[in-house]
């Protein structure tokens, strides 16, 4: 059984940022790396909150800055302090 990749389900990481800085960048690029290394089974996109305050508004992350796991469903979304 051959299965395509665009047919798997992948996880969405959203990682939530106030400000970009020289430590940020740093773990934005971890991720980006983690993604890659996964072959593609996560996807990171960045929000930044002070550009899309009412994005983050709806979405309401719990500490800055912070990453959301979307998993495949049925698994609940998690959230990750970055520390």
């Amino acid at each position: 059984m051959s299965t395509s990749s665009s047919s798997i389900r992948k996880s969405v990481c959203l990682p939530f940022l106030i400000q970009i800085d020289a430590r940020v960048i740093a773990i934005a690029r971890k991720y980006e790396d983690f993604a890659t290394e996964f072959k593609g089974a996560f996807r990171v996109f960045y929000i930044n909150c002070e550009k899309e305050a009412s994005l983050c508004g709806k979405l309401k992350p719990e500490k800055m800055p912070s990453i959301r796991v979307y998993p495949p469903l049925p698994i609940p979304v998690v959230d990750f302090a970055i520390v």
